[in-house]
């Protein structure tokens, strides 16, 4: 991948003859001088003060260009073990796109890969590609799903919990003490959902508290670090499913009195590998939605 040519620069710099170059590299001192010779076609000035039979000595500037190969060299070497960094780390993770800082320790354990979270919220159209055509920065994510919700993206799931949608807020912006709100308690205030057209569940929900709780202020966009960071500063709520849990952001989950749930599972591709199908495979024989 490297021109060889280049590197016999630095080797010249370094002090090597024409034939010390020729014993390197299993080959012919005129085979050398004739690659040496190249190497100058393109260059405006003479790379070699001497090139002879045996000797060669660099000029003013092919010392520049033999240093410049250098430092080329090297970040050549760093380019190529990160790539084998990357590479093996592919082999060997699953990137799981959610909204929490780690991945449960239950689903850590099925598989023998290591699974690292990446912050995804599939109400993102980039972070739904990502899941939708695998073998980049997401092999899956965990998420609220429904049947259209699979049906339009084209993506298949594994249910995990089936449960009543909650809040997350910052204690210290409310006057309610525990782990219970009436939805009352939410008038005046800012209630963040999905997008439309995410959930239909979630829709019917948003429609709902548009008919008859209106003093509670919606607004629908999709989930960030940095609108968690806003509600813990400025107060108001988020739409989550338990599972959810948004601690790591400094927000708590509390219970709403009302009766919508939703389902949180395992989102992946229908072109998922044979790694994300063995995790699939494991938690299908132990999940109960």
């Amino acid at each position: 991948m490297w021109p060889d040519g280049f590197s016999l620069l630095v080797r010249i710099r370094d002090g090597a003859t024409i034939d010390e170059l020729a014993a390197q590299a299993a080959s012919s001192p005129e085979a050398v001088r004739r690659s040496l010779q190249a190497l100058g076609r393109d260059i405006p000035m003479p790379l070699f003060d001497e090139l002879g039979a045996h000797e060669v000595v660099l000029s003013e500037c092919g010392v520049i260009w033999a240093e410049a190969a250098r430092q080329a060299m090297k970040l050549h070497t760093q380019a190529m073990l990160k790539s084998e960094s990357m590479a093996r780390e592919r082999r060997e993770s699953l990137f799981i796109g959610c909204m929490t800082k780690t991945v449960d320790k239950a689903l850590r354990s099925l598989v023998p890969y290591k699974l690292k979270p990446r912050f995804t919220d599939l109400s993102d159209k980039e972070a739904l590609d990502q899941v939708r055509h695998p073998g980049g920065k997401l092999d899956a994510a965990l998420s609220i799903y429904d049947e259209s919700f699979l049906k339009r993206t084209r993506l298949e799931a594994v249910p995990l919990l089936n449960a009543f949608l909650a809040l997350a807020y910052d204690p210290a912006h409310s006057e309610v003490k525990g782990r219970r709100f009436d939805i009352e308690d939410l008038y005046g205030q800012v209630l963040y959902l999905p997008p439309e057209g995410f959930s239909r569940r979630i829709d019917l929900l948003a429609s709902d508290l548009e008919d008859f709780h209106s003093k509670i202020s919606l607004l629908r966009t999709s989930y960030s670090t940095s609108l968690f960071k806003a509600v813990q500063e400025e107060g108001g709520f988020i739409l989550v499913h338990p599972s959810q849990d948004l601690s790591s952001y400094g927000l708590r989950t509390a219970k709403v009195d009302w009766g919508y749930s939703a389902t949180y599972g395992l989102v992946y591709s229908q072109k998922a590998d044979e790694r994300v199908m063995a995790l699939v495979q494991a938690l299908s024989q132990v999940a109960s939605p």
